[in-house]
């Protein structure tokens, strides 16, 4: 296995598009059959019940022979929670990814995660944890109690950085909010041009709108190309696959309604009589309806992309929304308090799993909530062809009709023979003043005579106050199958760290993340 000291590479000044180019390793592959799997619904119920012959399957435009059909039911549950009126199953392998989108760590979402470690999660099942933009594999060899801390730890961790921001926001808002008070008012000096308070209202709806999008962007909106970088990871995986995701309402402050701001504001708008003076209110009207119109984010979520990601992976999404219980600042600021926004998102992500045969549950009983996703069946029909083209690099682009009228129909939607690989972090340890972990799995070309690969590594550490404390990313040339890279730390001080490292294949554009607690 090759070393690699990180940071002492020369980059090899080779441009991107020149590596794509080349030619790639040359693979047999023959496609011999297409499993599509299918569900059925009218309404919200599931269409049980249908046979072979109500289905219809075309590839590319074509009409296939269904050479193979069946009806499946499956739960999460293995078979030492089996539903008692069913035998206990065939132990099969199992593929989970962890969606964790909270606002706040509590005690509630910790048990969930012990439950699911001590009572789901079983040896030979295989894990991702996706938290805010980030994700990472788990080593599926740990025990247990080793991956439940695991996961806890990170999601402390990340909730501190991220709540930290957000309580920054807060107070950036506030500070704006008194400074408009106090324009409107002419209590006292502030950086608003109290001569035009029109302007300074709709310069604070302009302060407000840019805070709520960088929040949004942060916290709210659905990384598609994530996403897509997650499934395909499961995609590649054997066996059935599942996906629970940790929804807690997010909060971001909102004028008081008839609090003192929003009621200065409204005094100032509604007493005009000068028709000059009506108008410039009606356009700053106009600017507050804009920004309350901003906060309904449901036509810009990719809903049906992702609801298509995981149709096509045929991933069954369970979603455990909850309330966040965390509201400190609304008791002292006497013109913002923190409002759930998440009504619109919860919607989307509904949709997502009712369509992918799982539950939602809306409850902060988390681990009740998990228990009954654990029993919950999830229901479709599985068809197989046998393609007239069984070349394994073809996209097939496939169609599927069901003879009912006014069901909704949900199932794969393209099927690519050859997948790139997923590039792979494994093995990160800590030695004093030192982090090393190993890269496989990335995708070859040939050039000049030799295999070669290409990475993007970034390494991000924090220390226990979760203050940033490294930051820095490199493009490796690959030549090994794995390589180990280690990296020296002596700029940074003994103690406890958060370590997130990311890699990127340039060839395949496969992602991977590993992150975990070390100690230097």
């Amino acid at each position: 296995m090759k070393k690699i000291r990180l940071f002492a590479l020369v980059i090899l000044l080779v441009p991107v598009g020149v590596l794509i180019s080349q030619n790639k390793p040359q693979q047999s592959v023959v496609v011999t059959a297409v499993e599509v799997p299918v569900r059925v619904f009218d309404g919200t119920e599931f269409v049980a019940g249908l046979a072979k012959e109500d289905f219809e399957v075309y590839e590319n435009g074509i009409k296939q022979e269904i050479t193979g059909f069946e009806a499946v039911s499956r739960t999460i549950a293995p078979a030492a929670i089996a539903l008692p009126d069913r035998p206990a199953r065939t132990p099969r392998p199992r593929n989970f990814v962890l969606i964790f989108n909270v606002f706040d760590y509590t005690d509630q979402i910790g048990e969930a995660i012990d439950y699911f470690f001590k009572t789901v999660f079983a040896p030979g099942d295989r894990l991702v944890v996706l938290a805010e933009d980030k994700f990472f594999d788990l080593e599926s060899s740990r025990n247990a109690d080793a991956l439940a801390a695991g996961i806890k730890e990170a999601l402390i961790k990340y909730k501190k950085i991220s709540g930290f921001e957000i309580w920054q926001s807060f107070h950036y808002l506030e500070g704006r909010a008194e400074n408009l008070a106090a324009a409107l008012t002419g209590s006292k000096a502030t950086d608003y041009p109290t001569q035009d308070l029109f302007q300074a209202i709709s310069q604070f709806c302009e302060n407000y709108k840019t805070a709520w999008q960088e929040y949004r962007r942060r916290l709210l909106d659905m990384n598609l190309d994530l996403y897509r970088v997650v499934i395909r990871k499961l995609d590649r995986w054997d066996g059935e696959k599942w996906a629970i995701c940790f929804q807690q309402r997010d909060l971001f402050p909102r004028l008081k309604s008839q609090g003192r701001l929003d009621t200065e504001i409204r005094n100032l708008l509604s007493g005009q009589i000068e028709p000059g003076m009506q108008a410039r209110a009606r356009f700053v009207q106009t600017r507050l309806d804009e920004l309350n119109l901003s906060f309904d984010i449901t036509d810009s979520l990719p809903a049906e992309q992702i609801r298509t990601l995981f149709a096509e992976a045929n991933i069954t999404f369970h979603v455990l929304i909850m309330k966040s219980l965390s509201r400190p600042a609304a008791n002292y600021s006497r013109d913002l308090e923190l409002r759930d926004v998440h009504a619109d998102y919860e919607d989307v992500l509904r949709r997502i799993s009712r369509s992918s045969g799982g539950l939602t549950a809306f409850s902060n009983s988390v681990l009740e909530t998990l228990q009954k996703a654990s029993v919950k069946e999830d229901k479709y029909y599985l068809l197989v062809y046998q393609p007239q083209d069984r070349a394994g690099e073809k996209e097939r682009t496939i169609e599927v009709r069901v003879r009912r009228e006014g069901v909704d129909v949900v199932s794969l939607k393209k099927f690519v023979g050859v997948k790139p690989p997923a590039i792979a972090i494994s093995g990160l340890e800590s030695r004093p003043k030192t982090i090393a972990f190993n890269i496989g799995n990335y995708v070859h070309i040939f050039k000049d005579g030799k295999d070669l690969g290409r990475a993007t590594v970034r390494i991000t550490i924090f220390d226990d106050k979760s203050v940033k404390v490294f930051d820095e990313a490199k493009t490796l040339d690959l030549t090994q199958k794995t390589i180990y890279v280690s990296l020296n730390l002596k700029q940074l001080q003994a103690g406890d760290h958060f370590v997130i490292i990311e890699a990127v294949d340039i060839i395949s554009g496969e992602k991977d993340v590993l992150s975990g607690a070390v100690v230097f």
